[in-house]
């Protein structure tokens, strides 16, 4: 009956670090500003993960999964012609495929910032940069 994707895509969480420094008189408040500083460039870590959720509906059931391996984006690409076939062989109405959610799908400008930033920064290399901002730059 129905086939949805939603979920946050690409996310990139950040832990470690949390140092903070100080000192006496003007230079040891900069040392110690410097050091910490250094240390949560040290210490901080960041993960990159992909988080899209599947909702298939039928007439007796449903289910929901988790994907960590495509972004909804993808899995739009991937399952909706497949789905399409099974339902005409069933001769049943073709299911309503949703776009893929995001929290700030109209925002494209801001998306780009944001995904460009993290490809300054390093966080993501210039393939994953590449699919990131293909959907962002020809929506279908």
């Amino acid at each position: 009956v129905s086939l949805h994707f939603a979920g946050r895509g690409h996310i990139v969480t950040k832990s470690g670090g949390g140092w903070s420094g100080g000192g006496f008189g003007l230079v040891g408040a900069l040392e110690g500003v410097a050091m910490a500083r250094a240390m949560n460039a040290l210490t901080t870590k960041s993960t990159k993960s992909i988080e899209t959720i599947v909702h298939f509906e039928w007439q007796n059931g449903q289910v929901t999964l988790l994907n960590s391996i495509f972004t909804p984006q993808e899995m739009a690409t991937v399952l909706t012609p497949s789905v399409n076939r099974i339902s005409e062989a069933g001769k049943g109405a073709p299911p309503q495929v949703s776009k893929p959610a995001t929290a700030v799908s109209a925002d494209i400008p801001n998306q780009l910032k944001s995904l460009a930033d993290l490809h300054s920064a390093g966080m993501l290399t210039a393939e994953e940069f590449a699919m990131a901002k293909a959907p962002l730059l020809d929506p279908k």
